[in-house]
């Protein structure tokens, strides 16, 4: 294990609610997102996740999607890379906005 429990949180909540709550704990190096697929979740995550400024600059998210999702990343966010796995995808994507600029 890489021993990081004191300083990871889980948060089990359906994602808007989550990210109020963790508003008030952020920002985060890290964000990991696996919505259900083909529901279109991703866009209002990410667009809350910039609106709330919750991941620091040059963090990462990684999004889990079905292989066939398409979706637009907010203008601070950039894709960095995608990798296929079997019917789904990961995306790692990273906050190339400073905090202070917004």
């Amino acid at each position: 294990r890489c021993k990081m429990e004191s300083q990871t949180e889980l948060i089990r909540l359906p994602a808007l609610s989550a990210l109020s709550l963790a508003a008030s704990k952020g920002p985060f190096e890290l964000i990991f997102m696996d919505p259900p697929y083909h529901l279109g979740h991703i866009p209002p995550i990410l667009k809350q996740i910039t609106t709330l400024q919750l991941l620091q600059q040059n963090g990462i998210i990684l999004a889990e999607s079905a292989v066939d999702e398409q979706f637009e990343l907010p203008d601070s966010l950039e894709l960095i890379e995608t990798r296929s796995y079997g019917s789904s995808k990961v995306h790692l994507i990273c906050n190339q906005t400073s905090n202070d600029d917004k």
